[in-house]
């Protein structure tokens, strides 16, 4: 019974991680794969290899890439069959704890470091040894190195290894580009988040329909600097950043949060802000009735984000840092302890960073059926029937991959020199092991969950909300998590020593 206890409070834990990272930041030191991987001795029937990932749907024509990289794997003597399972986030949290919990069987996992970490203490996911990297996933430790795959590790055992991609962020905003442009707003000023009200009056004043900024979980991290604990904005916890921080704190109770919220009201009076809670905000953007919003950057987000109607852009406000939300909250892949071929399920991983012709098959689907290609800049057709690129982040080596049409043609290199710069702070890879408190947590998501909102809204006077959610928060326990928190991050710093 104590076991399964642990298990549901380990499954809330990593559903309430999964929350806040719904994409973002992964690892890595090298635009190529560094070595040759053993492949399989193709003898015998091929052994199926069932990997689970997630994206906005479930690509219609799934099983005819399955079978065309099947096909591909086998002729470059990995004796596997693909079975890649695409779940869309309405199913995914929820099947993927179902397996876990049930211990289906199934071979290799996409998800968030932390709680793909959280699942192998509770036997989840394979440790995966030295021997078995060296063996089988030489192309991996090639690419990652050891400084990003000790990020990854849990009570210094390796269980998942991270996505080779952007390693770190900047602080700072999102802004429609096209409306700058049209009202002649000059944003090369903005570093801070006062700086955008007297932009916002502007281009109020021309426009009283746009919406000037959109408020996000993404405001305490960019306007406060500060980071979440585990990644999860509803634990309320978080740590400052900067290469000197040392305390955990409760991050409604500090005066730069308060900060944030009384600026947000003061423009929600002002108007602009969104009064309509219930509006579709993805829609929004799209129709370019959106300006700002808060986001973690990376060389090139905005143009990535501009494969709609609306061109967007980027304003940095921080040099670029390597912190909790790059590890353990950035997103890699872990190998099933139900699985029936766990060295083979990690070659087919390590093909992923090793071989570019794979990879881009997995995310791009078929050339000449999903896509095009001009060089290495690749044009998807319209409605392809497979087409997981807006997940590329999820997958292995994304240096192999190749760019779209309104990416800059040096992307990659782009990226390892942004990764090569970033600074690591000192909570780069703590996690604090919630399973021990869930009633503390389920209380405190609670809280969260009634006030959060309102505050992000602009609408509510701000000293009567933040008392009552603090008053919320005491009553929980937050008191007796932050004093094991900060008790186990001293001792996660003294151990970097």
């Amino acid at each position: 019974m104590k076991k399964l206890k642990r298990t549901l409070a380990i499954i809330l834990a990593s559903l309430m991680t999964a929350a806040c990272f719904a994409g973002c930041s992964q690892a890595s030191t090298s635009s190529n794969a560094g070595s040759t991987a053993p492949t399989s001795s193709v003898q015998g029937a091929p052994k199926t290899i069932t990997w689970y990932a997630v994206d906005s749907k479930t690509p219609a024509e799934v099983d005819r890439v399955n079978k065309a990289a099947s096909a591909y794997l086998q002729s470059k003597g990995i004796n596997a069959t693909l079975d890649l399972h695409i779940l869309d986030w309405t199913n995914y949290n929820t099947q993927i704890s179902t397996m876990i919990a049930s211990r289906e069987k199934f071979d290799l996992l996409n998800g968030i470091v932390s709680t793909l970490n959280s699942y192998s203490q509770n036997g989840g996911f394979v440790e995966l040894t030295s021997d078995m990297m060296t063996k089988d996933a030489p192309d991996i430790k090639s690419v990652l190195g050891n400084d990003i795959l000790s990020l990854t590790q849990m009570n210094g055992k390796q269980y998942v290894v991270a996505v080779n991609k952007d390693t770190a962020d900047y602080n700072g905003y999102i802004y429609n580009k096209d409306l700058a442009d049209k009202y002649k707003l000059d944003v090369s000023g903005v570093k801070s988040m006062s700086d955008w009200t007297a932009i916002f009056a502007k281009l109020h004043a021309a426009d009283p329909s746009v919406i000037c900024y959109l408020p996000s979980t993404f405001d305490p991290i960019v306007n406060a600097n500060l980071m979440y604990i585990n990644g999860s904005s509803s634990l309320c916890c978080a740590i400052g950043l900067t290469k000197d921080s040392t305390t955990v704190s409760n991050y409604f109770s500090l005066d730069s949060t308060k900060a944030i919220y009384n600026q947000l009201h003061d423009w929600y009076n002002a108007g602009y802000l969104n009064k309509d809670t219930t509006a579709d905000t993805t829609a929004l953007k799209n129709a370019g009735k959106v300006f700002v919003y808060p986001y973690a950057l990376k060389p090139g987000v905005a143009a990535e984000l501009s494969t709609g109607s609306t061109k967007w852009g980027q304003v940095e406000i921080t040099s670029a840092h390597r912190s909790i939300r790059n590890f353990p909250g950035g997103w890699g892949t872990a190998v099933s302890a139900t699985s029936e071929n766990p060295d083979l399920a990690l070659q087919v991983l390590n093909f992923t960073y090793k071989d570019a012709d794979f990879i881009n098959m997995v995310i791009y689907g078929q050339k000449d059926t999903d896509y095009t290609l001009n060089g290495s800049v690749v044009t998807i057709k319209e409605n392809p029937g497979y087409n997981i690129s807006d997940y590329a982040w999820e997958w292995g080596n994304n240096f192999l991959l190749y760019t779209t049409s309104v990416e800059a043609t040096d992307k990659w290199t782009q990226m390892k020199t942004f990764n090569d710069s970033a600074e690591t702070y000192p909570q780069t890879g703590f996690w604090f092991d919630t399973a021990s408190y869930s009633t503390v947590t389920t209380a405190m998501s609670n809280a969260f969950k009634q006030y959060n909102t309102q505050l992000l809204s602009g609408a509510v006077d701000v000293d009567t909300t933040l008392k009552s959610m603090n008053d919320a928060l005491s009553a929980s326990g937050i008191d007796s998590l932050l004093e094991a928190m900060n008790k186990s991050y001293q001792e996660f710093l003294s151990s970097k020593k």
